[in-house]
């Protein structure tokens, strides 16, 4: 079983709440990322909703992440606590490319000291997460339009598809899970591909 877990995705695609199924059956403890608790949290909020602060972004979910590697999830690893996170490194490298160069994006993930096991990438076409979005009725961030989820999507595929080349640093377990499935059946799934990968048997 892994013992830090990242859930990735377009924005609609069930993240949090595979991630709330995890904690509840595999006793994943969430870490947040951007973390609440740290003191980039409130710039990068401020920044996800402002067009003009795009580009200023990038350093700042470094920043963040950097600080909860060290103050969040090394200590609980240290405890013995398996880690499940919404969003990590990935997200930086599919978002962050829309507006700053490649390897100035690669460079900069390629910095980091802590890499999650698995990666669980929630596969979900832009017309279903533009629905699942609107039908939330809350203030949209500058991402959550249909031409950029496209690209997001595009990242994605592009960044996983480096990963299973073996043309990263990083170099977590893939679980490429469909995400228009209910959630009670992608759950299944990836419980499913956990206990294979960890060597189960019924």
């Amino acid at each position: 079983m892994s013992k830090y877990l990242v859930i990735e995705g377009t924005d609609g695609s069930g993240k949090n709440s595979v991630a709330d199924a995890l904690m509840e059956q595999e006793g994943y403890v969430q870490v947040a990322e951007p973390c609440p608790e740290s003191p980039f949290y409130a710039a990068i909020r401020q920044g996800l909703k402002d067009p003009q602060k795009e580009k200023a972004l990038l350093p700042l979910f470094h920043q963040d992440r950097l600080w909860t590697i060290e103050n969040v999830i090394e200590p609980l690893l240290s405890q013995g606590k398996k880690v499940i996170s919404v969003r990590s490194f990935l997200s930086t490298l599919v978002y962050q490319k829309q507006s700053h160069p490649e390897n100035v994006v690669d460079d900069i993930c390629s910095s980091l000291p802590l890499y999650p096991d698995t990666l669980i990438f929630l596969d979900l076409p832009v017309e279903e997460s533009m629905r699942r979005i609107s039908d939330r009725g809350l203030e949209r961030e500058v991402f959550e339009t249909e031409s950029k989820l496209e690209k997001v999507r595009e990242g994605y595929v592009y960044e996983l598809k480096r990963i299973l080349r073996n043309e990263t640093r990083w170099r977590p377990s893939i679980l490429w899970v469909d995400a228009k499935a209910p959630l009670e059946d992608v759950v299944s799934m990836i419980l499913d591909q956990l206990s294979e990968a960890r060597g189960d048997t019924v």
